[in-house]
């Protein structure tokens, strides 16, 4: 079975929310543990300060285990994935994310029996349905319900607010009728397929 730790976004943030979504990332993992960082939603450049962030946040928060980190890379994506126990997918443009995760038609047998963490962008890719705020990375974004990978037969929202309650009942009315996971900023959520 493979875990899914979905987050509402901004994990670079110190609080409470953020530690406890940091602790989750190796709640039932005995040993070493291979963490592979996804960056893939960021532009390249930003990748070596978004892992040390990340890397800070997870190490802080599971004191005492045993653990090894890589940054994907989209040149040996597959067998990076074969190696991990865990994939942490962070926020950004979900455009660049699923751009370079549709080149792997079978990535959900990639990630079976792993825990696959997404924040933001990468909760938005694993979701069947997804929102988008009206301008988005400076594009205007016309259609704010968008179609992720679907490996979870979820609609999602992230980095809620209370005035977006209009956004989400777009998202309850759109597609088939499906779960919906609302999650604010900081906040997370634990599934299973």
């Amino acid at each position: 079975m493979t875990k899914f730790i979905l987050h509402g976004g901004e994990s670079s943030k110190p609080n409470p929310d953020n530690r406890y979504f940091f602790r989750l990332f190796t709640q039932g993992l005995t040993g070493k543990v291979k963490i592979l960082l996804n960056y893939f939603s960021q532009p390249e450049e930003k990748w070596s300060d978004k892992s040390k962030q990340d890397i800070s946040g997870i190490k802080k928060n599971n004191l005492g285990k045993e653990l090894d980190f890589e940054i994907a890379d989209s040149n040996c994506f597959e067998v990076q994935l074969q190696d991990a126990d865990i994939l942490h997918m962070r926020g950004g443009n979900i455009f660049l994310l699923l751009e370079q995760l549709k080149k792997y038609k079978n990535f959900f047998d990639l990630i079976k029996c792993k825990t696959v963490i997404g924040s933001s962008a990468g909760a938005y890719a694993v979701a069947k349905y997804y929102t988008l705020p009206r301008y988005y990375y400076g594009q205007t974004i016309n259609r704010q319900i968008q179609r992720g990978l679907g490996i979870l037969d979820i609609k999602i929202h992230c980095h809620h607010k209370p005035t977006d309650q209009v956004i989400v009942n777009k998202l309850k009315k759109s597609g088939e009728d499906l779960d919906i996971i609302v999650l604010p900023k900081y906040k997370s959520v634990i599934m299973y397929r």
